[in-house]
């Protein structure tokens, strides 16, 4: 709560913490899921438009920004969408402390990763660039709802970029990139993505 309070309350505002993951015997699997899957925690709109660190049983949210919800269609998380609005256009604030322990459960779609999911996405590499491809797509749909709000020049011109970066050439497509910072918290989803971007390889209209 102290947190919150040292931010106007005239602009929207979300509050998020990090957590443990554990077993279904409570074992501790990550001290810190968001370092174990993202690196680090995103404060920043251009890191949240590509991939969401925020887990919405961990966070707190203002009256202003609950206020600005205004659409359900195409969005992949509430707390990612809640996310974006808040460091659009005010403030997303993160607290690096566990505030619950996460239990990974086996059949989690959009959960804490772990090594035998990634390794059954590995062994079948057309479902794993399909998923790539649909978290994209679907994540450039999401950041389309920003557009019709009241956005700062800069940031319009940042999630524009971003949506429709698959409508120009390969060159074009390269240098929106650099241009604007787009991508991944880890190195290696950095280079995935950006690869994806500029080659298309895999891509589907």
């Amino acid at each position: 709560m102290k947190k919150a309070q040292a931010y106007p309350t005239n602009l929207p505002l979300m509050v998020y913490m990090d957590l443990k993951v554990v077993n279904q015997n409570l074992e501790v699997m990550a001290e810190s899921m968001v370092k174990s899957q993202s690196h680090h925690a995103n404060t920043e709109l251009v890191q949240e438009l590509t991939e969401n660190t925020v887990t919405g049983g961990v966070a707190m949210i203002n009256h202003h920004l609950a206020e600005m919800w205004q659409v359900t269609e195409d969005i992949l998380m509430h707390d990612w969408y809640l996310a974006l609005l808040a460091s659009a256009f005010g403030n997303l604030v993160f607290i690096d402390q566990p505030g619950e322990l996460y239990r990974q459960h086996s059949d989690n779609v959009l959960g804490a990763r772990t090594l035998s999911k990634r390794f059954k996405k590995w062994i079948r590499p057309h479902i794993l660039f399909a998923v790539y491809w649909d978290l994209i797509k679907n994540s450039q749909k999401q950041a389309r709802h920003l557009l019709q709000m009241p956005l700062s020049q800069s940031n319009r011109e940042l999630i524009e970029a971003f949506v429709t970066i698959m409508d120009k050439p390969m060159l074009e497509r390269y240098k929106t990139l650099k241009k604007y910072g787009l991508r991944k918290n880890k190195t290696f989803h950095t280079f995935v993505f950006s690869s994806l971007i500029i080659t298309k390889f895999a891509y589907k209209e």
